[in-house]
């Protein structure tokens, strides 16, 4: 089920829930799109572009990079987050393993 959701200022419209109770009945222009793409298999590689940020503690947990294409989010054991270079609109990759209910808080 698609949702609008109005939320720092911006108008959503996610496939995932985003837990938000702040509805707009109609899209602005500066919305963005959150999409659940297909399933791919988990990877533990860091991804290819300019890395934005790396938490890797006693393991790897998150890494944002910056290529021409825009902006790939891999938050490893869960899903990889796909960003059009445009900021409008995010495609969420989920791992056959990872925890679906996690997706809304990560995203």
């Amino acid at each position: 089920m698609t949702r609008v959701t109005h939320l720092y200022g911006l108008a959503l419209t996610s496939d995932i829930p985003l837990h938000q109770d702040r509805p707009v009945g109609q899209t602005k222009a500066d919305s963005i799109e959150i999409r659940v793409g297909s399933t791919i298999a988990a990877s533990t590689d860091r991804p290819q572009g300019h890395i934005l940020l790396d938490l890797d503690i006693d393991g790897q947990y998150f890494t944002a990079v910056r290529s021409d294409e825009g902006f790939l989010l891999r938050f490893y054991d869960t899903c990889d987050v796909v960003i059009d270079s445009t900021l409008g609109r995010a495609l969420i990759h989920p791992y056959p393993d990872g925890d679906p209910t996690i997706l809304s808080v990560l995203v």
